[in-house]
């Protein structure tokens, strides 16, 4: 689990997000769509910051995992997300070494708690690498033959979770931020549109507004209650099957 400590400077970066994300919904409200484009990207890097007080073992992987997670959606929906196939195999090659990189490096284990636990967590890597280079593999055949969309990066990334922390409170901290970074995206994507889509970027910084108040309850903490999302109210969408990311962290 986080210290208590920690969850509380946790808290206070968090709410550097609730501010960036009201400016970003003000620029919205005044049809700025480049001031809009400027919070969100403020947003994603002070959410990002909140890694530098997670155990280091959670650190370590955290965009490592994030990239697996684009690289197995873009394998598993190839043509209908990246039509491109060298550019899906490109993601996997990139992920891959990400991943044995992190092997061969080792800063993962920290924060193990013993033995058994860095062996499940060493496993648990070396199944994605594993899982990456199948998929990479099967691309590669003619006619492609691109892996089947069962998750499997989601399970063994929250075996590694697991392993580090028992307790899955890290498990649930990935899911959330993940799924804000998701939201960020999409807001994003749809503020740089000709013209921007206000409406759906605005729901978008809900969504992640709403994963950003349900992160700080899993901590234990409290903060202002949520602004609801005006494009339906959904406490956990974002937390999986990740769309195509720019290197926004």
């Amino acid at each position: 689990m986080i210290p208590s400590e920690a969850a509380e400077k946790i808290n206070h970066r968090l709410e550097r997000v609730d501010h960036d994300i009201d400016c970003a919904k003000a620029a919205i409200g005044r049809g700025e769509a480049a001031d809009a484009i400027r919070w969100v990207m403020r947003a994603v890097s002070d959410k990002h910051r909140v890694l530098d007080l997670c155990p280091s073992g959670f650190a370590a992987v955290y965009d490592i995992f994030f990239y697996a997670d684009l690289a197995e959606r873009h394998a598993v929906l190839w043509p209908s997300e990246d039509p491109d196939l060298d550019d899906v195999i490109e993601q996997l090659e990139q992920s891959l070494e990400d991943v044995e990189f992190a092997l061969a490096d080792g800063s993962y284990l920290d924060g193990a708690m013993d033995e058994s636990d860095e062996d499940a967590m060493t496993q648990a890597l070396e199944d994605i690498a594993s899982w990456l280079r199948e998929a990479l593999e099967g691309l590669k055949k003619h006619p492609p033959q691109k892996p089947a969309n069962d998750g499997s990066v989601t399970r063994m990334k929250r075996a590694y979770l697991d392993a580090l922390d028992p307790s899955g409170e890290l498990g649930d901290v990935f899911m959330y931020l993940e799924g804000m970074n998701l939201n960020f995206w999409w807001a994003g994507q749809e503020l740089a549109e000709d013209p921007p889509n206000f409406d759906g970027a605005d729901g978008d910084l809900g969504r992640a507004e709403l994963l950003k108040h349900n992160l700080m309850r899993r901590l234990g903490r409290s903060s202002h209650g949520p602004h609801p999302p005006q494009n339906g109210d959904d406490s956990h969408q974002g937390e999986e099957d990740l769309p195509p990311h720019p290197d926004l962290g």
